[in-house]
């Protein structure tokens, strides 16, 4: 038997303190005395009790963990115990584990009922590879009250050959595929139990954990991938059955790879014309690789045979009939895919299919919906804070935006959301400040480039107008989406017209007007700023949000 010693190396960002091990960056060697009386400041309010652990370490700004190891490297004399564990963590999470398990160990002494201490220590154990060491303080931390902390525990068990330690824990691990909102913490679950099955031989457990999560998020897993494709190898098409399906699908870890699987489906239903669970995999090869037409074939002939699956068939089938933007036949293969069951991607979908037709009030009862099961879903809220920009509801949109960024600080389009949202209330200093916010986050997302280029170039404000930072925003827009979006060709021309450049601004401007795709409303409304640029003026905008300011629809949890 093959070992997978190795493999639990990407399991790391998920084994620190709160699951982010982030990349060691470089901090300023002293702190200033205003910063450190700040977290002086906070680690007192932590020590009494007034401050939590998350408010320390993920709330406050990422630098502030930065700060917070140097105020103890420079004044560990006023540390008290208690202060250790948020200090611990902050060293956790820059990466430095080894100085972090040192205190956390400090730290446990005194407060060793206290399971936080205990995942610190054992996520620097796994680092160091000490499992021994992990898979007790994994333990201690599951007995004085973790409710994560069973996937390092088997993963440490694992690695050390013990999978009769996983064995309890392995209903925690399915219903973590499920349940859990985090998409890193639901594979490495699957991780655990695919380990497990193999090592333990077990069939059912492999296949109960593969129908737990769609291939699409499985495939973003080298590891699992690997694992998967050995065990395909040795156990072959005769052990797994109606899995060997299943395993195939999911070991494909790039679009690219489908081809393959589409002619293993293919080979199947020759042999068998009415094989619908082969009808069903191979149109959900097709929804992946974008080849709606084809999916939508094989989805109704699935359907046509009666799968098991016809909830999952349904869905798919929706998805590939929004793809080819076919609301109208997408709403109500929805509907069928609801029919038993209660799934917040069918009310997701759904929504933003009556949007798209403009029946925002159902569009808002769907999203809603959805958020009922999931409410912490960010791309659930960020797409009703759109509809609700939309609706002109303007507080519930700005609340959505600004919960998405209170459970996602880091999430770039969270901040394009808010931005879009204060610049519908005319607050545009405030916009700006959360699309460049957006920008630092994730320089290759094109909307906030293309809002900021926007107002830039269009504003009746002229102190927040800026040409050359107009251009350069708007030429970024264009080049990260392949010039293929003519409302952000349309903000270009815009920014070539505050620049003085009239000839490049009627260049791009026709290139948006003569875009496959235009309605005829927004041809007609880019041919009048064609004849301002060719009387060399520019533009202003008299309020309206950027054009194109809707955010494209976020990726499914499943296919």
């Amino acid at each position: 038997m093959k070992s997978f010693r190795g493999v639990w190396w990407s399991i790391l960002i998920f084994l620190t303190i709160c699951g982010r091990l982030e990349t060691a960056v470089a901090a300023a060697t002293s702190l200033t005395a205003s910063k450190s009386n700040a977290v002086e400041q906070a680690l007192k309010a932590f020590d009494a009790g007034s401050a939590t652990l998350d408010e320390l370490t993920v709330a406050i700004r990422p630098e502030f963990r930065h700060e917070l190891v140097e105020y103890y490297q420079q004044h560990s004399n006023r540390v008290t115990t208690r202060m250790l564990l948020p200090i611990s963590r902050a060293m956790a999470m820059t990466g430095d584990t080894t100085r972090a398990a040192d205190l956390a160990r400090s730290y446990v002494q005194t407060y060793s009922n206290d399971w936080r201490g205990w995942r610190i220590i054992g996520g620097a154990s796994i680092y160091a590879k000490d499992f021994s060491s992990a898979l007790l303080a994994y333990s201690n931390a599951l007995n004085f009250g973790d409710s994560k902390s069973f996937v390092p525990y088997s993963a440490s068990a694992l690695e050390l050959n013990r999978p009769e330690l996983v064995s309890p824990y392995v209903t925690n691990l399915l219903t973590a595929e499920k349940l859990e909102t985090e998409s890193r913490f639901r594979t490495d679950a699957l991780l655990c139990l695919v380990a497990y099955a193999y090592k333990t031989q077990n069939t059912n457990v492999l296949s109960t954990s593969l129908r737990g999560l769609p291939p699409s998020e499985i495939a973003k897993r080298p590891d699992i991938c690997q694992m998967l494709g050995t065990i395909a190898d040795e156990w072959g098409p005769k052990k797994l059955g109606k899995t060997w399906l299943e395993t195939r699908a999911a070991i494909l870890a790039e679009n690219e790879v489908w081809g393959s699987a589409i002619e293993g489906y293919s080979q199947a239903i020759k042999t068998n014309p009415d094989r619908t669970d082969a009808y069903l995999l191979r149109g959900r090869a097709y929804v992946l690789r974008c080849e709606a037409q084809r999916a939508i074939l094989d989805l109704t002939r699935a359907i046509q045979l009666g799968t098991n699956s016809m909830d999952e068939a349904y869905f798919l089938r929706a998805r590939s009939y929004i793809e080819e933007r076919k609301y109208d036949k997408a709403i109500p293969d929805l509907a069928e895919a609801m029919i038993g069951t209660t799934n917040a991607q069918h009310y997701f979908y759904r929504g933003m299919c009556y949007q798209e037709r403009g029946d925002l009030e159902k569009a808002l009862q769907d999203l809603t919906a959805a958020l009922a099961i999931e409410p912490d879903e960010p791309a659930f809220l960020m797409f009703r804070a759109e509809t609700y920009r939309r609706h002109a509801e303007l507080d519930s949109a700005l609340k959505d935006a600004g919960r998405v960024i209170a459970l996602e600080p880091e999430n770039a389009e969270g901040f394009v959301v808010r931005g879009d949202v204060l610049h519908s209330q005319n607050r545009v200093r405030e916009a700006i400040s959360d699309w460049k916010q957006a920008v630092h986050l994730d320089s290759k997302l094109p909307e906030p480039h293309n809002s900021l280029a926007w107002v830039y170039a269009t504003s009746a404000d002229a102190s927040l107008r800026d040409g050359h930072q107009a251009v350069e925003h708007g030429r970024a827009a264009c080049e990260l989406t392949s010039w293929r979006r003519p409302y952000f060709i349309d903000t270009l021309a815009a920014a070539y017209a505050e620049s003085g450049k009239f000839e490049m601004a009627q260049k791009y401007e026709i290139m948006a007007m003569d875009a496959p795709g235009v309605l005829q409303d927004d041809r007609a409304r880019w041919k009048s700023r064609l004849a301002l640029y060719k009387s060399k003026l520019a533009y202003r905008d008299t309020g309206a949000a950027p054009d194109e300011t809707v955010r494209p629809a976020p990726a499914s949890k499943s296919p």
